[in-house]
């Protein structure tokens, strides 16, 4: 297996890609956020493509529609911050509060990190960040996370 490369990414990136909540494990406390290639793509062909997964561990809440569409990971500036916690009330330490769409602070994940990677897997298939044993490497060779 290629060797992977774990280094701490930068938030506030934008992903044009339709993004769902794809998979959320209560007992391991993770949940999973696939983005896609376009349906063109897909309707063309059968096989692996590549997506890009964002594994969100420690969740202590999630708070998005199945389907989010284009992504805009960010930690929320210090008024939405306001905003947020004045609805939810303060925030567990240790836990922070990640951002999904673009231009709105109603689609969120309140977890301890968040780690991506792309990978050319069918699109059914199980995250390779939370396959357990070997892995398939990343198309680039990096999991980039951030707490």
């Amino acid at each position: 297996m290629a060797e992977v490369k774990i280094e701490r990414g930068v938030l506030g990136f934008r992903d044009d890609r339709h993004f769902s909540l794809f998979a959320y494990r209560p007992q391991h406390s993770y949940a999973v956020v696939r983005g896609f290639p376009p349906l063109e793509a897909i309707e063309e062909r059968d096989g692996e493509f590549i997506v890009r997964d964002l594994v969100f561990t420690g969740v202590w809440r999630i708070a998005c529609w199945k389907d989010i569409g284009p992504i805009h990971l960010r930690k929320p500036t210090d008024a939405e911050a306001d905003i947020l916690t004045s609805r939810l009330g303060e925030v567990r330490h240790g836990l922070d509060i990640f951002l999904l769409e673009p231009d709105s602070i109603e689609s969120y994940i309140i977890a301890h990190g968040v780690s991506w990677a792309d990978y050319e897997i069918m699109l059914g298939e199980e995250s390779p960040l939370t396959a357990p044993g070997d892995r398939i490497p990343p198309v680039d060779g990096i999991v980039r996370f951030a707490e």
